[in-house]
């Protein structure tokens, strides 16, 4: 009983997950772990990616 509950509650918060996103939010900090991220900023490679993939313009 306590497996089916447990798995209904886990089923419910996935599929919250599998929402369309419309917004990417990064937060902007200044170290090593974050220069993936300004490079990606720099770079604009979320929006080349987005025209590859066919989504079209982004902002």
């Amino acid at each position: 009983m306590l497996r089916a509950v447990v798995g209904a509650v886990l089923s419910l918060a996935s599929s919250a997950a599998i929402a369309d996103v419309s917004e990417i939010r990064a937060a902007q900090q200044y170290g090593l772990s974050y220069l993936a991220l300004m490079l990606m900023e720099d770079g604009k490679l979320v929006e080349k990616e987005a025209e590859r993939a066919g989504i079209g313009a982004i902002a």
